[in-house]
């Protein structure tokens, strides 16, 4: 497999509070236009999850299957993996977890963090999953 560290020098760091949906992993591709690479490939690194969307739109072409129904039907069904989801819009996720913060100035109390809307990067770590999964 070739190196994706070309694919991930996007200066993006923004996305993490995204708030829009995206209902396909082509849509979150947009991301990437008219964004500007940091640097030349292969003249430095920083980390990112967003080589991720690259690839699962890859996946989804090859597949011709929509992303999240390629990996429920070849990964997550096979490994019985029934805890495994992502979020969309009105579906209610029981006991699901949320972003918080704690007050620095209060040490003992902790906030709910806003809303972030991670669909744009579902293969980057946007799958919603339990331990037992």
């Amino acid at each position: 497999m070739q190196d994706l560290t070309p694919l991930i020098l996007f200066g993006m760091l923004d996305t993490l509070t995204a708030d829009e949906h995206y209902t396909d992993v082509n849509q979150a591709l947009t991301l990437f236009d008219e964004s500007e690479l940091l640097f030349a490939p292969n003249e430095e690194f920083e980390y990112s999850s967003l080589g991720t969307v690259l690839l699962s739109a890859v996946m989804q072409g090859a597949a011709k299957r929509c992303y999240p129904c390629y990996m429920q039907e070849n990964v997550f069904d096979k490994l019985d993996m029934t805890s495994t989801t992502f979020e969309a819009p009105n579906r209610e996720i029981p006991n699901l977890a949320q972003f918080y913060w704690r007050d620095h100035n209060a040490p003992t109390l902790y906030k709910p963090w806003m809303h972030v809307d991670l669909s744009h990067r579902l293969a980057g770590g946007a799958w919603i999953s339990t331990s037992q999964d």
